[in-house]
């Protein structure tokens, strides 16, 4: 006796351990129909051994025979007897005895099948869950065995439970693995249905269980739930059940129970991941939610705010959590966005889109802290389900810093993009990566031209290799080179850099670009070579002036003297013309001085009406003794070309530049120089006025210089007048002509043009504006007579022949003299009788004391003493100072007798006046 798992008594032959066989019969009563058989065969053999004794009695005896045919009669109604009395009552019983069995197997099967159900219930386990309903339904000996296999989700064989197999179970295991199933396996995969094996031998062709259980039965069916199928379940049965629609259908359902079964595993197991992935996942985002750098928040779908995190308060500048709880984000940002938005519109509409789409949405957003401190942020939203409902999480990043560095980068980006000087960018091994607009404007490359490139395209040739074998071992060592270089443009031109070529490095120290600051060094270096120009003008300016000091005092005494002298001498006489020659050439002398003041910038130009003309002559004369053999000049000059109010210096000066540009376009070829000076009158529609707005209809004074030379490229003419450009080479100009001309030109109100073509030469010409009614006064003023008075002059100069020259102008004007030649001497004189002078002259330049220290001096005794500066340069007064001081009169010498009797005659006029 044994007990199964619900602790019920069950009846077998077997104790669980044994294995059955199903090739034997195991009922333990045979079937009625083969005892009715047995017991009329044995009727029939004693009916015939009783009529075979019969046959040996004698007949006709009475009570022999009576006995005999009752007994004959019996056996002959025996037969019948059987067959219509004793078969049905076998019949019968041999179906009830059949029924009891089928029903006492069926109460077999129900009770393995109420075990695994509550096997089901309580174990959670699949491969013990398995292994005892196997062991169930073989104890209950509901089946003679039974196994189940498992597939994962590729179909390769996972487990195989098993009980009453003995040593088959480790072939079954094996054929699986190997990735083979029985044949009833095989078929019970591709169909819903119970498989039935009747008869092993013949169904079950190669397998190796057909032999062995060749008299039993079998039925193998899937292990399904929900379109899934787990594996497969196999029982062996006695062959007399299979078939049974009672039988099949509790085979489906306990097959059908143990799928659940493992479905339900799978449910709880997923369940249980769920349930781990969801803690997991709430651990993570309370790590993630407390411990984040951002500022999180949780806000619902009508917006306000749930929850918030530390660093939210912190960035805000809140205390506690209640201070941002039930608000909304607009509550915390500035009334408006800076894109000109409404915080609290715009706010609302962006969370309503993030429920309604779902998702993710990144943006940046400008909020105000507690203390009204605008700060911009990057945010990011998503929606979560937080308990069961679902909320917006809202990511708020503090982005001052980046939005700093950003802007430091854009300016940064702007400012090499902008900057004058070439930036070039390359990589450890020289390959250009980037270059800033400065360098195509330089070099003429175009950005594209030279991306990938090595600066080596560059290369003038001017360096030797051991000059660029310096720069990379500088460089390459990780330190920076300094340096100049000359390189070649796109269009084949030199120019002059200076580069500063730094190495990058990354965090780790190694070096990952090169960068190189490249300054076109050609403009300053002309500037160099022209402040050098300047410092020797300057230079000569100085002696200039020194000489032209000494020199004017010189003049002085020849023109005074000549005056003087020209006033006793008989007019007509040979004397007379003699001493007018010496005159003239002395005026000359002192323009050339007054123009060598000018140019050195001592001296300030003065304006007066005048006719050009002598300017001209006298300018080519000079130019003809200086020109080369090869060019020839031919000057054009009308009678009478008009009057201009002008400085006759720098008129002079106009005529040299242009006259010197001229030379050099036909120093090396020859050609002529055409030099015209002619009156002219435009009139409306005039070919002079088109394109001309500074021209306008009237009388002009106009002075063309025309070449033969090479002309003015096209794409040249727009600089030629710009300062410091020129085409000469180095040492033969400093681009100063044409701009020194032009603001000549622009001071006298005059308007300058230039024609060129190539190879045929340039024609620049200026135009003055006529003076009309000028030449009368001019001529009426040269008539008048000198003024005259006989006022008494202090006249102070430390040349004597200076002072006797002033003395005898003066005296032949009429005027009582004193003369000294020393300024201390003079002021003795003076302090001792302050009232008996009119005027006091001197001169600047003397010893002891200058003539501006004497005249301040003078004026502290006597303050409203007129004094007349007389100098021929000094560095330390000039017309503007003397007139500061009280000066009344600037003049300069030489002193010539018509300039000195206005003068004198003014200021003592002005004086009385007063």
């Amino acid at each position: 006796m044994g007990k199964s798992r619900d602790n019920e008594t069950v009846d077998h032959k077997t104790t669980p351990t044994e294995k059955p066989d199903p090739s034997r019969n195991n009922h333990p009563i045979h079937s009625p129909y083969y005892y009715a058989i047995i017991l009329a065969l044995l009727v029939f053999a004693c009916e015939a051994l009783i009529m075979a004794g019969l046959s040996f009695l004698p007949i006709g005896s009475a009570r022999l025979q009576w006995l005999l045919d009752p007994l004959f009669l019996i056996f002959l109604l025996l037969p019948a007897f059987h067959f219509f009395l004793l078969r049905p009552l076998i019949l019968h019983i041999k179906s009830r005895r059949q029924y009891e069995k089928k029903l006492d197997r069926l109460n077999l099967v129900l009770r393995a099948i109420r075990n695994v159900n509550q096997l089901i219930t309580r174990e959670k386990d699949r491969d013990r869950l398995l292994n005892d309903a196997c062991i169930i339904l073989t104890e209950t000996r509901g089946y003679y065995n039974a196994w189940i296999t498992l597939f994962d989700d590729s179909g390769d064989c996972q487990m195989i439970s098993e009980n009453g197999l003995g040593e088959d179970p480790l072939f079954l295991k094996n054929m699986p693995e190997q990735g083979d199933l029985t044949p009833c396996g095989r078929k019970a995969m591709e169909q819903a249905e119970p498989v039935r094996i009747e008869h092993p031998s013949s169904d079950c062709t190669g397998c190796p269980f057909a032999e062995r259980y060749a008299g039993g039965a079998a039925m193998t069916i899937r292990l399904e739930h929900d379109g899934k199928i787990y594996g497969l379940l196999t029982v062996s049965t006695p062959p007399e059940f299979i078939g049974e629609e009672e039988e099949e259908e509790l085979f489906r359902e306990v097959a059908g129970d143990l799928a659940f079964a493992l479905y339900s595993l799978d449910i709880d197991k997923e369940r249980e991941r769920a349930r781990e992935a969801l803690k997991q996942s709430e651990e993570k985002f309370s790590a993630s939610f407390h411990g984040s750098h951002d500022a999180i928040t949780l806000t619902t779908r009508d917006g306000k705010v749930i929850d918030c995190n530390q660093r939210t308060l912190e960035i805000f500048g809140l205390e506690s959590k209640d201070d941002f709880r039930d608000k909304r984000p607009a509550d915390f940002s500035p009334p408006f966005q800076p894109d000109g938005r409404s915080s609290k519109e715009a706010s609302r509409k962006i969370i309503n889109n993030v429920f309604r789409d779902g998702g993710f949405l990144k943006f940046e957003w400008v909020h105000q802290r507690k203390d009204g401190t605008i700060f911009p942020t990057e945010i990011i939203f998503k929606t979560i389900r937080l308990g069961g409902e679902e909320v917006l999480q809202a990511n708020i990043r503090d982005i001052t810093d980046r939005k700093r560095a950003e802007a430091q980068e854009q300016m940064l980006s702007v400012a090499i993009e902008q900057a004058g000087e070439m930036i070039v960018i390359t990589d450890p091994e020289g390959t250009i990566q980037y270059v800033n607009p400065a360098f195509a404007r330089i070099t003429g490359y175009h950005r594209d031209e030279v991306l990938g490139q090595n600066p080596r395209i560059l290369k003038s040739g001017k360096q030797d290799e051991v000059f660029y074998r310096n720069l990379w071992e500088t460089i390459s060592s990780g330190k920076t080179w300094h340096g100049r270089m000359v390189n070649k443009c796109k269009n084949g031109t030199l120019y002059t850099e200076e580069s500063t070529i730094s190495p990058v490095r990354n965090a780790s120290g190694t070096v990952i670009n090169y960068v190189a600051v490249k300054r076109d060094m050609s403009e300053y270096l002309q500037l160099e070579s022209q402040l050098r120009q300047a410092q020797k003008m300057e230079a000569i300016g100085t002696l200039a002036g020194g000489i032209a000091h000494d020199f004017n005092n010189i003049l002085g005494a020849i023109i005074g003297m000549s005056e003087l002298a020209l006033l006793e001498v008989k007019e007509g006489s040979s004397l007379h013309r003699h001493i007018s020659q010496i005159l003239k050439a002395s005026d000359r002398a002192k323009n050339l001085v007054k123009q060598i003041l000018a140019f050195s910038r001592q001296r300030k130009n003065e304006d007066i009406v005048l006719s050009i003309k002598p300017v001209i002559k006298e300018a080519l004369k000079l130019l003809k003794s200086s020109f080369p053999a090869n060019i020839e000049i031919k000057p054009y000059i009308e009678t009478d070309p008009g009057l201009i109010k002008g400085d006759p210096t720098q008129i002079h000066q106009v005529l040299m530049n242009l006259c010197s540009n001229a030379e050099h376009a036909m120093r090396e070829t020859g050609g002529i120089l055409e030099v015209r000076l002619e009156r002219l009158e435009l009139e409306p529609g005039a070919n002079e006025l088109k394109g001309n707005p500074k021209l306008h209809k009237g009388p002009y004074v106009c002075l063309s210089v025309r070449d033969t030379g090479y002309g003015i490229p096209p794409e040249l003419m727009g600089r030629i007048f710009d300062p410091y450009f020129t085409t000469k080479g180095v040492g033969e100009g400093t681009g100063l002509g044409l701009a020194v001309v032009q603001g000549i030109v622009d001071k006298h109100k005059g308007t300058l043009t230039v024609e060129s073509k190539p190879g045929k030469g340039a024609v620049f010409r200026v135009f003055f504006p006529a003076i009309e009614g000028e030449r009368e006064k001019i001529s009426k003023k040269e008539q008048e007579k000198l003024p005259t008075g006989s006022e008494r002059i202090l006249f102070i100069d430390d040349e004597e022949a200076l002072a006797e020259v002033g003395k005898g102008i003066l005296e032949y004007l009429g005027y009582e003299v004193t003369v000294r030649t020393s300024s201390l001497e003079a002021l003795e004189l003076f302090k001792a009788k302050p009232e008996h002078f009119d005027m006091v002259i001197t001169d600047m330049t003397m010893p002891n004391m200058t003539g501006a220290e004497l005249s301040q001096e003078l004026m502290k005794i006597r303050p409203n003493i007129p004094i007349i500066l007389c100098t021929g340069f000094s560095h330390i007064i000039s017309e503007e100072k003397a007139r500061e001081i009280g000066i009344r009169a600037f003049v300069m010498k030489p002193l010539i007798t018509k300039d000195l009797a206005e003068t004198v005659r003014r200021v003592l006029d002005t004086n009385a006046a007063t």
